[in-house]
């Protein structure tokens, strides 16, 4: 079998917006319109919210390579079946969920002997040229442009990028306070550990429902306090399942021991053992 096609996303009604201008819509908080045709046509334009400038929406990516860094992205989509671009969707998403959640918006796959039925989005940085199958990027639904200029809740400075919290007050910390944020929180080993997400962190002001669900938003702080961020998790679970920690300096090395177990030795080769390594 080929190699997947990537198919840009395009609202196929002639009657409706463009599923750019949809989806900037829904990233903004705003209703889009909703779709006045039945069937759709392929093909056609770029759905990604090009620009950047504090005047337009933008979506933002986490390219891991070659950029490694925040970039925009471009919405792709294909068959959720055969993960071909040659793809007409029925209707527009109508929200992030309908963009991030496989099987939720329907269609028809025009590749021979597929039969695919649903819509499969997904998001490549655009400020590099492809690098083929599986050149894709993690979309940060929660940088935006602020384009409502909302002062940062930390530095009260009304910047063009924010990260906009999912809260009912609509708090946002500009990119350089969101990472002072991760990183102090870090420090206090002050993560909150929710039963969907794993460690994360919530809205600074305290706000309830309002955690970050995905955590490569925390790929912002670079990549030497990213892997603390991981390396805290799995210590947390490990002590939260009865485990112990290697005291070693520069070891840290998660051990388990079986409840009969009397003593315990590191198995990284460290000269620790002990009664519960203490």
């Amino acid at each position: 079998m080929g190699g997947t096609t990537e198919g840009p996303a395009e609202r196929t009604a002639s009657e409706s917006e463009p599923l750019n201008k949809t989806i900037t819509k829904i990233l903004d908080g705003q209703e889009p319109e909703p779709a006045t045709g039945a069937e759709g046509g392929g093909g056609g334009g770029d759905a990604s919210a090009d620009g950047g400038s504090a005047t337009q929406s933008s979506f933002y990516v986490f390219c891991s390579q070659p950029c490694g860094e925040l970039r925009r992205g471009k919405l792709r989509v294909r068959c959720a079946t055969c993960r071909q671009g040659a793809f007409t969707v029925r209707r527009d998403p109508c929200s992030w969920e309908d963009v991030l959640r496989p099987r939720r918006v329907p269609g028809t796959c025009d590749t021979s002997d597929c039969d695919g039925e649903f819509a499969e989005f997904f998001f490549k940085c655009a400020e590099h040229a492809s690098l083929g199958e599986g050149d894709e990027a993690v979309p940060l639904d929660l940088v935006r442009n602020n384009l409502r200029h909302i002062p940062c809740l930390a530095c009260t400075d009304v910047c063009d990028r924010v990260v906009a919290y999912p809260c009912a007050a609509g708090h946002v910390t500009c990119l350089e306070c969101f990472v002072t944020y991760c990183r102090s929180r870090l420090d206090e080993r002050q993560l909150l550990n929710d039963p969907e997400v794993g460690f994360t962190l919530g809205c600074p002001a305290g706000c309830p429902q309002s955690v970050i669900r995905e955590v490569h938003h925390f790929r912002m702080m670079g990549d030497e306090q990213y892997e603390r961020y991981q390396r805290f998790a799995a210590e947390e679970c490990v002590l939260a399942a009865g485990g112990v920690l290697c005291p070693r300096p520069g070891c840290g090395m998660g051990l388990i021991p079986d409840p009969e177990c009397r003593r315990v030795q590191c198995q990284q080769g460290c000269e620790v053992s002990g009664a519960g390594i203490d």
